[in-house]
C-alpha cells in the first residue's frame, strides 16, 4: 500500500545535492570509487559527522537490499518488513532526508496490526510511505493511517 504523506515530494534547496556530495566526499575519503565499493563497516571509523552518516546509510542500505532480495525469495514478509523498518530509519536519520510527516505516518503504519514493515519512498523530502501488509487487511490499515 502506498499512503501520500501530503508532503509535495521537493529536493529542498539542493539538499539532495548536499547528500550526494557527502557520499562523494565519503567514498574519496575511504579510497574507493564509489560507497558501495566498502565491503567492510570497520572501514567507516575513519569518516566522522555527515560523511559518516551518509555512508553508513549508503553501506547498510546496499546490504539489506541483498538481504531483501533472499527475503522476497523465501516469502518471508516478516524479515522484508524488517529490513523495510530498518531502511526507513535510516534514510531518517543517517540520510536524513524524511520529514515529520513522513516519519509519523511509517510509524503509525509500523503500530497497527498486519502490517509488517514500512518505508518512505523516493529520493525524501516529501512524498509518500509504502506499507508491507497482508492484503486481505488493506482497509483495516488505510483507516487506521
Amino acid at each position: 500500500m502506498l499512503v501520500d504523506s501530503g508532503v509535495k515530494h521537493a529536493h529542498v534547496e539542493g539538499e539532495y545535492a548536499r547528500r550526494r556530495a557527502d557520499c562523494e566526499m565519503a567514498a574519496q575519503t575511504l579510497g574507493v570509487n564509489f560507497l558501495c565499493d566498502v565491503k567492510d563497516m570497520t572501514a567507516l571509523s575513519v569518516l566522522s559527522g555527515n560523511l559518516a552518516k551518509r555512508a553508513t546509510h549508503v553501506v547498510t542500505e546496499i546490504a539489506r537490499t541483498h538481504q531483501a532480495r533472499a527475503a522476497i525469495a523465501r516469502g518471508d514478509l516478516m524479515k522484508l518488513g524488517q529490513l523495510m523498518n530498518e531502511s526507513h530509519a535510516s534514510l531518517s536519520e543517517d540520510m536524513e532526508v524524511s520529514t515529520p510527516e513522513v516519519d509519523v505516518l511509517a510509524q503509525i503504519a509500523r503500530q497497527t496490526a498486519h502490517v509488517y514493515g514500512a518505508r518512505m519512498m523516493g529520493g525524501g523530502f516529501g512524498g509518500s510511505v509504502i506499507v508491507l501488509l497482508d492484503g486481505e487487511y488493506a482497509q483495516h490499515v488505510q483507516d487506521q493511517i
